[in-house]
């Protein structure tokens, strides 16, 4: 009976973190049962041929394939792994994010999979190697660098944060509007000096990928807005808003790069 109790009780204090190790093991599991996307092998390309830049993409998800091939060269996971440690990661950092917004929450005891079902996007884009997978980790690290020198202002803590916004918008273009929201929901932060020495340093760090893409006429720039067959247009949120729940399809290739 003592025994049964004891086992009851670490269920429930490691119920998360039990839950997260399951988690893990399921994501390798489809990783290794599941075909590689045509996305995949392109963003495997990059990886085979690293450099600050790509013709539609920032350079995140090139390292994330490069490193998946180093770290375990064999079958799907080659390309990956590092995908699915990105996704484990963005969990423990996003709760432990939210467990500085919120410290008299309990400790890890939420079971992962009930956060998952409850945001199938977390699924989606949880073992298949995308830009999006990259971008959600470096999300991740955005707020949580946001939340901690909102608590505690520390010089470190402005560089740190700084660095994370250049990692964003290393991960997806789409990483400048995380960015813009965030200090758009605490305007005072452009009187704090620190604030510009953040925004420095994310400069500088993100000068690499602006000088490729000045020495390659600001290919993506022009791919994205001007070139691809979606064409970005004034009433293009619009016509997504009112494409969501209906059985109309936006006109896109499926299986091209460009959807992703």
């Amino acid at each position: 009976m003592a025994i049964h109790i004891q086992n009851e009780s670490f269920l429930k204090q490691n119920l998360g973190v039990l839950s997260l190790i399951a988690w893990f093991v399921i994501l390798i599991l489809q990783a290794v049962l599941s075909p590689l996307h045509i996305d995949e092998a392109y963003y495997r390309l990059y990886g085979q041929a690293l450099d600050w830049g790509y013709f539609d993409h920032p350079p995140g998800i090139a390292l994330a394939t490069a490193l998946s091939e180093r770290i375990l060269p064999w079958g799907n996971l080659s390309v990956r792994f590092v995908a699915i440690l990105f996704h484990i990661l963005s969990l423990v950092i996003g709760w432990n994010t939210f467990k500085k917004i919120s410290p008299n929450s309990t400790s890890f005891r939420f079971p992962v999979f009930a956060l998952v079902l409850f945001l199938p996007m977390l699924h989606v884009y949880s073992f298949i190697a995308t830009p999006d997978v990259v971008l959600f980790f470096t999300a991740i690290l955005f707020c949580n660098a946001f939340v901690m020198l909102k608590k505690d202002g520390k010089l470190w803590m402005w560089i740190w944060w700084g660095l994370s916004m250049a990692l964003l918008m290393y991960s997806k273009y789409h990483g400048i509007l995380i960015i813009g929201f965030s200090i758009l929901s605490d305007i005072k932060l452009l009187r704090r000096p620190r604030f510009y020495l953040a925004v420095i340093v994310a400069l500088l760090a993100f000068v690499p990928h602006l000088a490729w893409q000045y020495a390659h006429d600001w290919a993506s720039i022009y791919f994205h807005l001007f070139e691809r067959h979606t064409r970005v247009e004034w009433y293009s949120p619009f016509l997504y808003l009112g494409m969501l729940g209906s059985s109309i399809q936006p006109s896109i290739t499926y299986g091209s790069s460009e959807g992703s």
